[in-house]
């Protein structure tokens, strides 16, 4: 393994993304047992490109989104098998990640319609594992904490929704100046 990013999972496996610009494509790495051995596990998976970008649910699905695409993979045994779906409303510009809350909502960042350019895109949102999506903010991108709350940073703010992105409220951030940094 030359380099790459690390995810881990709530289900047991540590995941390797590894897009080392040596490589002839992203290669995805799993060890089951805390780094000892690890499995190359994209022989089933449609070649991602070196910029694709891996997420991993709390439930333990995998998701391989890429950028300039419309195509998510999706594995739910850990990366043994994968299917395609190409059902994204927009293409995504960049390698941002799809999150996941605990009731199974998927949200992507930085979604944009080919007439957008510059900035974020939108933050999209699915109930219904990836088949269909709707916007949910415009022009930041989101976290989601671990109970569940849906927070990002714009303007100054911090948004966040407690309904997982139906509606959202505002709260000032501080200024780093002011603190002393």
């Amino acid at each position: 393994i030359s380099g790459g990013r690390v995810y881990t999972s709530k289900t047991g496996p540590i995941y390797i993304l590894d897009d080392s610009p040596f490589n002839d494509s992203t290669i995805l790495w799993r060890s089951v047992n805390e780094g000892e051995t690890w499995t190359r596990m994209t022989k089933d998976l449609p070649k991602p490109t070196n910029s694709s970008f891996l997420s991993v649910t709390s439930a333990g699905m995998l998701i391989i989104s890429e950028p300039q695409s419309t195509r998510l993979f999706f594995s739910t045994d850990n990366g043994d098998s994968w299917a395609e779906r190409s059902t994204l409303p927009f293409k995504f510009r960049n390698s941002v990640s799809i999150q996941a809350a605990s009731n199974g909502y998927l949200f992507y960042n930085d979604a944009s319609p080919d007439s957008v350019s510059g900035g974020y895109g939108y933050t999209i949102r699915s109930k219904d594992n990836g088949k269909t999506w709707d916007s949910v903010s415009a022009q930041f991108n989101i976290i989601i904490t671990s109970n569940d709350m849906v927070c990002g940073i714009s303007d100054g703010y911090l948004k966040y929704s407690t309904d997982y992105g139906s509606s959202w409220q505002y709260s000032p951030v501080p200024d780093a100046n002011a603190l002393g940094f």
